[in-house]
C-alpha cells in the first residue's frame, strides 16, 4: 500500500496531508515549527497515520521569500567581466516607499569582497574579443578557497548570446569541487542583471533547501520499501527530484498550485494565510521578472500580487504618533505577542484581542491570553503618546486598525483582481472572508473550496507529470 503525501513548509508552520494511491485521504495536519521541528513532525503524521510506504511527497514552500526579504542565505561569489564588478550595487531601489531626506538603498544578497571581475571580453554580437585565460581562472580558485567560498555564480557579459567563456570557468570550477551556477543556462531574457540575479538566488538558496531536504529524509527515515521521490514544486516549472538545486522558483510553487486548481480562469483568487496574503488575479498570464525588493530579477511564474498587509505587518507610531500599521512584516520569528514571543505589536495580536483567532486549531496551545493586556497597554501607550486624551480604549484602538486592515486588503484586491468573482482560500478565510465581502458589494465572494482543504492537500492532489 504506497501513498502520495503533500508537505507544505512555512516559516513558522507546516502542514502535511496524505493520499492513498487508490484515492483515500486522511485528516491532514498542521503545527509550529518551532516547537515541533520538521523531520519530527513528519515522522509523528507518517506514524499516527500507519503509512510505511510513501511513493512521491511533494514539497512546497516560502522558505526562500522570507530568506531573501531578511538577506538569511548563504552569500556565494559572483564572477562578472572585469569592470562591470560594480553593477550589482548599481541603480538599487530605495527601501522606504516614503518621502524622506535620509534615503537608504535595499542590500543586495551579495558582499562586496566576494565579487571578482575576470579579464575577458565577448561583444554584443557573441564574438570573442578577449579570450579567458586558464592562468586567471587558477588566480581566481586560490582566492575564493581563500575566501571559504563553494557556492561560485558566473555573470560574464553576453554570455546569452555566447557562452564559451562561462562554459570554460564552469567545467574548471567543477572540476576543482565548486558549486557553481552558471547565467548562460537562463535563457529567455536580453538583461545582464536580470539573469545574474537568478543564477545568484539560486545559490543563495541552495544550502537552506538542502538542510531542509535532510530534515525531510529524515522524517521518512523509517519507512520500508524504495525510498520515495520528493519533488520541489515551482512557479516556473514542474514538480521535480532536480528542483532542488535551483529552488528560487519554489517563491511561487503556491500560486502555481492554485492556478492549476481553479476552476476557472475568469475566477480571481485570495490566499489568506497564516503566514501570508496573496492575489491571484483572473485570467492571470504568466509574469517574466520578479520585482524583488533589490530590483528585476528573472523568474517566470503566475501573475500574482503580493499585498500590502500580511497577516504579521507591523503596528508601530504613524507619522502623527498614533498605532497604526506599517509597511513591515515582522513574521514569527520572534513572533506576535500574543504567542508570549515577540514585543511588538502585529495584525495578528489585533485578531487576537478582536477573538478571531479561536477557532484555528493549529494556534489553540500557542496562544497566551497573560499576554492580552500588555498588547493592550502598548497599544494605548502608543496612542497617549499621541494625544493628551485619556479616553482612547485599546478596544478602540484594536477596532480601527482591524477596519483600517481590512479596508486596504479591499482596495488592493478590488484594484486587481480584474473580476467579478473572487474566491478564498487559507486558514484565515472563514475569518477575514465575511468581514471582507461587505466591503467589497461588487464582488461574487465565495470559498475556493467549500471544505477549505490546507495547500498540503492541493499539492497531493495536483497532476504531476
Amino acid at each position: 500500500m504506497s501513498w502520495t503525501v503533500g508537505l507544505y513548509v512555512g516559516e513558522s508552520f507546516a502542514e502535511i496531508a496524505a493520499k492513498q494511491d487508490e484515492g483515500a485521504h486522511l485528516p491532514f495536519q498542521r503545527w509550529f515549527l518551532p516547537h515541533t521541528p520538521l523531520d519530527k513532525g513528519i515522522q509523528k503524521y507518517l506514524t499516527e497515520s500507519g503509512i510505511d510506504s510513501v511513493r512521491q511527497l511533494r514539497v512546497a514552500t516560502r522558505l526562500g521569500r522570507q530568506m531573501i526579504l531578511r538577506r538569511l542565505g548563504q552569500t556565494p561569489a559572483l564572477l562578472v567581466t572585469s569592470g562591470f564588478e560594480d553593477w550589482p550595487e548599481m541603480n538599487l531601489p530605495i527601501k522606504d516607499p516614503r518621502f524622506t531626506i535620509v534615503p537608504k538603498r535595499a542590500a543586495p544578497p551579495l558582499a562586496n569582497h566576494l565579487i571578482f571581475g575576470l579579464a575577458e571580453r565577448i561583444n554584443a554580437q557573441g564574438e570573442v574579443e578577449k579570450p579567458l585565460a586558464d592562468e586567471e581562472l587558477e588566480f581566481l580558485v586560490a582566492k575564493l578557497q581563500m575566501n571559504k567560498v563553494d557556492h561560485v555564480v558566473l555573470g560574464l557579459m553576453h554570455s546569452t548570446m555566447n557562452p564559451e567563456h562561462e562554459r570554460k570557468a564552469e567545467t574548471y570550477l567543477r572540476e576543482r569541487g565548486f558549486k557553481v551556477y552558471p547565467s548562460y543556462a537562463v535563457n529567455g531574457t536580453g538583461s545582464e542583471k536580470p539573469r545574474w540575479w537568478h543564477a545568484t538566488l539560486n545559490a543563495y538558496l541552495e544550502p537552506a533547501f538542502k538542510d531542509v531536504l535532510k530534515q525531510i529524509s529524515r522524517g521518512l527515515g523509517e519507512l520500508g520499501g524504495e525510498e520515495p521521490q520528493v519533488v520541489l514544486f515551482r512557479g516556473d516549472t514542474a514538480p521535480h527530484l532536480d528542483n532542488w538545486q535551483a529552488p528560487l522558483g519554489s517563491l511561487f510553487g503556491a500560486a502555481q498550485v492554485f492556478d492549476q486548481c481553479r476552476s476557472e480562469a475568469s475566477d480571481a483568487v485570495l490566499y489568506l494565510g497564516l503566514e501570508e496574503f496573496f492575489l491571484l488575479p483572473a485570467n492571470a498570464k504568466s509574469q517574466v521578472d520578479w520585482m524583488s525588493d533589490f530590483g528585476r530579477v528573472y523568474l517566470p511564474h503566475p501573475e500574482t500580487r503580493e499585498l500590502h498587509i500580511q497577516p504579521t505587518t507591523l503596528i508601530g507610531k504613524s507619522s502623527y504618533g498614533c498605532p497604526n500599521l506599517t509597511f513591515e512584516v515582522g513574521g514569527f520569528e520572534p513572533g506576535p505577542m500574543c504567542f508570549g514571543r515577540g514585543v511588538k505589536p502585529l495584525l495578528f495580536d489585533i485578531l487576537y484581542l478582536n477573538d478571531r483567532l479561536q477557532g484555528i486549531e493549529a494556534l489553540r496551545n500557542h496562544l497566551t491570553e497573560r499576554m492580552a493586556g500588555r498588547i493592550r497597554e502598548t497599544l494605548s501607550a502608543y496612542a497617549r503618546e499621541a494625544s493628551n486624551r485619556s479616553d482612547f480604549l485599546s478596544q478602540d484602538i484594536c477596532r480601527w486598525i482591524e477596519e483600517t486592515a481590512l479596508n486596504s486588503l479591499a482596495c488592493e484586491v478590488r484594484a486587481h483582481c480584474q473580476s467579478k468573482r473572487l474566491k478564498l482560500q487559507g486558514p484565515l478565510s472563514p475569518i477575514l472572508g465575511p468581514l471582507l465581502a461587505p466591503r467589497l458589494p461588487e464582488l461574487e465572494v465565495t470559498a475556493f473550496h467549500a471544505q477549505n482543504p490546507p495547500l498540503a492537500e492541493f499539492l497531493v492532489n495536483s497532476e504531476v507529470g
